[in-house]
């Protein structure tokens, strides 16, 4: 049995290490949440692959997301508001800008519709939506509040 710094109990991960990419098992400090890597604590450096710190970072961006989102709730939260004001802003902008001007106003909101349409049809058509998928659907909501302000303004 190991322990971690905070002398608790670590459990063993199978799993490529986002921190070095090395194959072997990796330790998870149940209590500190923390990834420890068994390469790192006295193997060989012939056994690990040669990869640069470039390849390392990317290869590991998909683990760091979703620890990023998994160690905090409220981030998820917070991007899907901040995807949803963007979404807002963003349509404010082309409604504006296409209203005030008269020209390709039509082309504007056909592409816009386009747009919902397929957001829609590929949130709705996957099995389980992950993060891209929901901040993505987050910023259409947020293209369809402000069209429907604008709408109020308008009438």
């Amino acid at each position: 049995m190991r322990l971690c710094q905070n002398r608790t109990r670590i459990r063993l991960v199978s799993a490529e290490c986002p921190f070095c990419c090395c194959s072997w098992a990796l330790s998870f400090c149940l209590i500190c949440r923390k990834l420890l890597c068994n390469a790192r604590q006295g193997s060989s450096e012939g056994s690990t692959p040669l990869r640069t710190r470039l390849t390392v970072k990317l290869t590991s961006v998909p683990y760091r997301l979703d620890m990023y989102f998994t160690n905090n709730p409220w981030r998820k939260v917070m991007w899907s508001a901040t995807a949803f004001s963007s979404g807002y802003y963003s349509a404010n902008t082309v409604s504006l800008s296409f209203g005030a001007l008269a020209i390709n106003d039509v082309i504007a909101a056909a592409t816009t519709v386009a747009f919902c349409e397929v957001v829609s049809k590929a949130y709705w058509s996957a099995s389980s939506p992950g993060l891209a998928l929901a901040f993505l659907n987050f910023f259409k909501l947020g293209v369809i509040a402000a069209l429907i302000a604008d709408a109020f303004k308008l009438s």
